[in-house]
């Protein structure tokens, strides 16, 4: 039988139609076949969608993942009060393409790490646009009973509502700590004035003056008029009065009117007032530099009279020097000298500011000379013969008394011989000088600090040139200041680890003193109340240290000092670790760092205001199977580039010693294959993943349109 031929080419037996009448399909048929066709096309056309979306998606997270929050920077004052609202700025380093609203945690930190910080408070949301940097000021109130050395440090973003491609960049400490102190008062006094510029002995007057106090917290003090001849105005100057149980609130301002009474034998002259504003309370202030002031203008005190007071002059030595002062009173105390009529000796000339007679007289013989003095719109006069001898008059002790020495303080006294030939000697000749003092011969003086009360009686002996010697009697009293003084010239020096045995010392008031310590000691350090600083340093460093003397009178006169104690370490603690090697892109990365001559055990971390690589992580050797004397960094690099940080390590005796390192991660070297020909600074997967899974979402679309194209 022959064989037919279709329209595609093909054979078909003659007993098989080409063309069959479709059978007719009945409800039943139509509705089982219609059901799966609208389920299917429904679940086609879903997954299309989902897929067109995914891909959208996907295709722009790469730009997403972009986004990274840095803060670049926590600065703040030095100093805080416990209670009290300082202002910290915080610059953030913003890498996105849209505007954001991130909120910031601030911290105060004893080491600059994020662990074992203290929050102080969540701030924002700030508004932060696109790639920039921003600094927020941000008002922050310090906890109250904090005190000592902290680092204030921010975290933008705490919460973690933003994802960021780097997550550890977050956190960073200021680079300087601030000091916690508790609320203190701060006195000062200033715009002091008076009503005149000219005032006679026993004058009274009205000083005016502005008391503040600037603390934060009150205060009780008395205000004290001194009279000085100096521009610095102490306590050892003439008291002329005082204002006391003045009430200063914190913040308070108080403008007072005192009236004073100038002594009736007070000399004249130029002086200066001023006031000191002391403080009565318990709490003692941080400083006191501002607690005394003066009026800026002078006060001139003048007697209506004036008198030159030196009416015979003592006779000169031929070739021997002179030096003799004119002594005047009354006027206003500044006096202008000159000789009017006659002369001095040849070689002798008088002083016209100072009043003085110096010089070394030439000519043997007897000069008459007429001198004035004028002061004031006054003068006076006065005639005097010198008489200049030849070398062999008699020897003559010109001092015959010597002034009250004050136990511990810094004692000088002129001596002063005349006749004879110069150049004198001294010497200690008889009795008992105050233990503490003793003869300067050449320069003829009594220096020294009396280290005795009592009164002494001893014989001072002077020789000229030629071997002629006089000698002179005196008493002199040794009695104590009635202020009591620290003697802080030399400062305590301990060593870490060894006992300490120092004494403080004190002058003045009445002994026995009792002493205290106004501050914090060092640790391991103690203090009796004999005032000697004992126990055994545990941390070494620079301690500052306030003291408190009081003597055993009624009144319990007092003083303070700020002291500095220098504990030194003798050890050879330091960080043995060398330069970092190099890492390799994206290949993992270990390092040990070792520290030796320490006491364990080792707190290693990084300085404040450093930062890790991405991804680079720093722990105690210990967590890592290493000595306890170790720290690990470890981690991944997947940027090329260079990274400057710093180590630090610390013992368990407070030794701190830092370290600055830097790794380098270089490029791929695309000429040896080792990199596959890629120089991404990333994964590859990291951008390529939403490509793929957005590629596998559309199949379902690429399929259904294969199969459409088939049937046609």
């Amino acid at each position: 039988m022959p064989l037919l031929t279709d329209k595609y080419g093909g054979t078909q037996s003659p007993t098989v139609s080409l063309y069959t009448r479709p059978r007719r399909r009945s409800k039943t048929d139509g509705a089982s076949a219609k059901l799966p066709s609208i389920v299917g096309k429904s679940i086609f056309r879903a997954f299309s969608v989902l897929g067109i979306l995914a891909g959208l998606l996907m295709s722009a997270a790469p730009a997403w993942a972009q986004i990274d929050l840095k803060v670049n920077g926590v600065s703040g004052p030095r100093v805080g009060v416990q209670g009290q609202q300082v202002s910290v700025s915080v610059a953030i380093l913003t890498a996105h393409q849209a505007s954001a609203s991130v909120g910031i945690r601030v911290y105060l930190t004893r080491d600059g790490q994020k662990t074992g910080a203290r929050s102080v408070g969540d701030f924002g949301p700030f508004t932060v646009s696109q790639t920039a940097i921003h600094t927020e000021t941000i008002p922050v109130t310090l906890p109250a009973g904090l005190d000592g050395n902290y680092y204030l440090a921010a975290e933008v973003d705490p919460l973690g509502q933003i994802a960021e491609r780097n997550e550890y960049n977050n956190f960073t400490a200021a680079t300087e700590d601030i000091r916690l102190r508790a609320p203190l008062p701060a006195l000062s006094v200033d715009q002091v004035s008076l009503g005149t510029a000219r005032a006679l002995p026993g004058a009274q007057l009205r000083v005016s003056c502005r008391l503040r106090n600037q603390g934060e917290l009150g205060a009780q003090a008395t205000a004290r008029v001194y009279l000085s001849r100096e521009e610095v105005i102490t306590p050892q100057d003439i008291l002329l009065g005082q204002a006391t149980n003045i009430t200063l609130a914190p913040g308070a301002e108080d403008t007072r009117q005192i009236d004073v009474s100038l002594p009736a034998q007070i000399k004249t002259g130029t002086y200066h007032l001023g006031i000191v504003l002391v403080n009565d309370s318990a709490t003692i202030e941080e400083s006191t530099a501002d607690n005394t002031s003066r009026a800026a203008s002078p006060l001139v005190i003048y007697q209506e009279q004036l008198s030159l007071m030196t009416r015979s002059l003592p006779s000169a030595t031929l070739e021997v020097p002179y030096n003799l002062y004119l002594q005047s009173a009354g006027g206003d105390g500044n006096y202008r000298y000159d000789i009017v009529s006659g002369s001095l000796p040849p070689g002798l000339r008088l002083d016209g500011n100072l009043g003085r007679i110096e010089g070394t007289p030439t000519q043997t013989g007897s000069f008459n000379a007429e001198a004035r003095v004028r002061s004031d719109a006054r003068e006076d006069r006065a005639n005097y013969q010198l008489e200049v001898v030849a070398t062999g008059v008699s020897l003559r002790v010109a001092t015959t008394t010597v002034s009250v020495g004050y136990l511990s303080r810094d004692y000088h006294q002129r001596l002063l011989a005349f006749g004879g030939e110069a150049p004198y000697q001294w010497r200690h000749s008889g009795g008992e000088l105050p233990p503490g003092l003793q003869v300067d011969g050449g320069d003829g003086e009594l220096v020294g600090r009396p280290e005795a009360l009592g009164e002494f009686d001893f014989t001072l002996e002077v020789e000229d040139r030629l071997g002629a010697k006089q000698s002179a009697n005196y008493r002199m009293r040794v009695v104590t200041s009635p202020t009591v003084l620290i003697l802080a010239e030399n400062q305590p020096k301990a060593v870490l680890g060894q006992p300490l045995n120092y004494q403080l010392v004190a002058i003045g008031g009445r002994a026995p003193y009792s002493w205290e310590a106004v501050t914090a000691l060092p640790p391991g350090v103690t203090l009796s109340r004999e005032g000697v600083l004992g126990g055994t340093p545990e941390r070494f460093g620079r301690w500052p240290l306030r003291v408190k003397v009081s003597d055993s009178t009624a009144a319990k006169v007092s003083d303070t000092a700020l002291l500095e104690i220098d504990v030194s370490d003798p050890s050879d603690f330091r960080i043995t670790s060398g330069a970092l090697p190099p890492a390799g892109l994206r290949g993992y990365y270990s390092f040990v760092f070792t520290a030796d001559g320490g006491t364990p055990p080792y707190r290693w971390q990084l300085s404040p205001g450093s930062l890790l690589p991405f991804e680079f992580f720093l722990v105690e050797g210990p967590e890592q199977n290493e000595a306890e004397n170790t720290a690990v960094l470890y981690g991944r690099s997947f940027e090329t580039g260079a990274w400057g940080f710093t180590i630090r390590v610390t013992d368990a005796a407070g030794r701190r010693r830092e370290q600055p390192v830097s790794i380098y991660v270089p490029e791929l070297n695309l000429g040896t294959g080792d990199g596959g020909g890629c120089r991404c600074t990333e994964p590859v997967g990291a951008k390529s993943l939403p490509i793929y899974l957005g590629a596998l979402l559309l199949l379902p679309l690429i399929w259904r349109r294969g199969r459409r194209r088939t049937r046609c």
